[in-house]
């Protein structure tokens, strides 16, 4: 049996798995492969409140509902960015916005992330070529965001 220490010093992300789905240009759900190397994914902060000072020193504050930014990286040879060109030139061919839902699975933290109702915004159009050529960045703003216990 492992030492209870080294249980809790794993935190690699080698492990993870991330689905997307886009209804009706991805029905299922679609795992993707080969994420850039220094970074998988990343959310911004989330502003989840307004706070405002009266002259007088009162202070009054209030929930505000915010979207939940998601970006994630793919590496210029990876196979899923057919997948996320995809979606992005039936956007810009339709005119219209697709419900995406993210998955995002860390077993190493024994966690699963679902992002959801929500929408590609901005998305690379090549991979930058330079020495090696860069990752693909493609950024998202979802309604919601669950975090669910995995084994």
């Amino acid at each position: 049996m492992a030492h209870k220490a080294e249980v809790l010093m794993d935190i690699t992300s080698a492990n993870s798995i991330m689905t997307i789905q886009a209804d009706p240009i991805i029905p299922s759900p679609v795992q993707l492969q080969n994420f850039a190397t220094d970074q998988i994914a990343t959310t911004d902060e989330m502003v989840i409140a307004e706070a405002r000072m009266g002259p007088d020193g009162g202070l009054a504050m209030g929930y505000t509902p915010q979207p939940v930014a998601f970006t994630l990286m793919l590496e210029a040879n990876s196979p899923s960015q057919q997948t996320l060109f995809d979606l992005s030139g039936a956007i810009r061919a339709n005119r219209r916005i697709y419900d995406v839902t993210i998955t995002l699975d860390c077993p190493s933290l024994k966690k699963r992330y679902i992002f959801e109702r929500g929408g590609l915004i901005s998305s690379s159009v090549m991979p930058n070529p330079k020495k090696v050529h860069d990752p693909t960045s493609w950024k998202f703003q979802f309604a919601t965001v669950r975090e669910e216990t995995i084994s």
